[in-house]
């Protein structure tokens, strides 16, 4: 699930030998422990068959073809894995495309971008990417709040939890950072002024997107090392709520690296998205405002336009926080 991966398990009891599986349960786990474990499994049945004198076997002759990958044939795997292709049975224009798109875009958005890309428009997509990054590096105005703000609160980020409250407890502890309490912020000269910056320098370090169709947002750096903004979204609500995932983004990765959000599922993603509901609309404020579990679309519409969201994600808040669901009447 990105950057974990999530285990389950379940009561079963088998009819035809003596093994019972007694617990249930699920763990969200680093993935270097998780394919540890996986590798001594696999390198311990290989020692047995080994030992049994049995080889030549599909496991042994894959697991050795794997091992002797190169560093850059790894790197191809990863990549056409992310893409759901499989990576030993590609095409010499797949191969083409995928190689293209990843010589194009810093590697550090390797991961997020293919999860999120279709590979049929892989390089026009990563050439709008570039493009972005182009146009947020030319940002003209240097926002020395923000930079502050980023090398002070990427220490206070949570970690080891289901990433949505990752993402949820961020938002809390910056508007508690900034002293935001439940302060709607409902157009970008409001977020502008609880980031200490103007509305005026805020507005020229967000850019339109070029063609964006996957990706949501893309946030860069200029010559000062100042963060610049591109999003995709032209309506209001959206491309505030998009700003905000970006936010995140460029606090809780304080080395300087090229960062985008798209619509992907991945853990990072979920988590840049419950950050900017929570920082937008938060639930303490939606439970100060809902006394019933069924709210008319004459309530969500009044909150929607009192925190400049959209109706999904006053839903998502009322639905996730368990403070309410939408009436049908």
């Amino acid at each position: 699930m990105g950057e974990v991966v999530r285990l389950s398990w379940s009561q079963r009891r088998f009819r035809h030998c003596s093994v019972e599986f007694v617990d249930a349960g699920s763990a969200y786990l680093d993935p270097s422990d998780v394919e540890e474990a996986l590798r001594g499994f696999i390198q311990a049945v290989i020692l047995r068959l080994e030992d049994e004198g049995v080889g030549d076997t599909f496991l042994q002759t894959e697991w050795s073809n794997l091992a002797a990958l190169e560093p850059e044939e790894q790197a191809f795997c990863r990549l056409a894995a992310s893409l759901g292709v499989d990576p030993f049975d590609t095409s010499k224009e797949q191969q083409r495309r995928i190689e293209g798109a990843a010589s194009m875009l810093p590697p550090e958005l390797h991961e997020e971008f293919f999860f999120s890309a279709d590979l049929a428009n892989l390089l026009e997509d990563a050439e709008s990417v570039d493009e972005a990054l182009q146009i947020a590096s030319r940002t003209p105005v240097e926002l020395r709040a923000l930079c502050s703000l980023r090398q002070s609160f990427s220490t206070k980020l949570f970690h080891g939890k289901a990433p949505w409250r990752e993402g949820y407890e961020a938002a809390r502890a910056l508007r508690n950072e900034l002293s935001l309490d439940g302060e709607p912020l409902s157009d970008f000269s409001s977020i502008a002024r609880s980031l200490g910056v103007s509305g005026g320098e805020l507005e020229q370090a967000i850019g339109s997107g070029p063609r964006l169709s996957r990706i949501d947002g893309v946030v860069g750096f200029n010559e000062r090392q100042s963060p610049g903004f591109v999003v995709r979204s032209v309506a209001d609500e959206a491309k505030r709520f998009t700003f905000c995932r970006e936010l995140f983004e460029y606090l809780s990765v304080p080395d300087g690296s090229s960062l985008i959000v798209t619509r992907a599922r991945t853990e990072r993603q979920k988590r840049n998205r419950a950050f900017a509901a929570e920082f937008l609309l938060p639930s303490k404020s939606l439970r100060e405002r809902i006394d019933t579990d069924l709210v008319s679309a004459e309530v969500v519409d009044e909150i929607a336009s009192t925190f400049g969201v959209s109706w999904a994600v006053v839903i998502h808040q009322l639905e996730n926080h368990g403070i309410g669901r939408l009436s049908s009447d």
